[in-house]
């Protein structure tokens, strides 16, 4: 199976269970851009459509993380700057924040 095809069965396989916060631990790394989006779109499809369940994105990736609502940047396992998806990146204040923010690659919203 592809990186594409086994994230989606994990997601197949998770999902039957109905449950409240789905932890999702870089699901879009490896994954070349196209595959990348879809899955990043089948999980905010999810996301829409059940009431009630949380979706927790663990990522490298600053564009990936700017799909949530709220944003944690841990820096040795410590949380180093919070806040809203859209004005972490935009207004960082962390060093570690700010070195992310500039190799960021921007994700097209769906």
């Amino acid at each position: 199976m592809s990186g594409g095809e086994l994230r989606r069965a994990a997601l197949a396989r998770a999902l039957p269970a109905r449950p409240r916060v789905l932890l999702c631990d870089e699901i879009t790394s490896g994954l070349d851009t196209v595959t990348r989006r879809d899955v990043l779109g089948t999980l905010m499809e999810l996301v829409r459509e059940r009431d009630g369940l949380a979706l927790v994105l663990i990522t490298h990736d600053l564009a990936t993380a700017g799909l949530a609502h709220r944003v944690a940047v841990l820096d040795a396992g410590e949380v180093v700057e919070q806040g809203p998806a859209r004005t972490v990146p935009a207004d960082p204040r962390h060093p570690f924040t700010r070195a992310m923010v500039g190799t960021a690659e921007p994700v097209a919203r769906t």
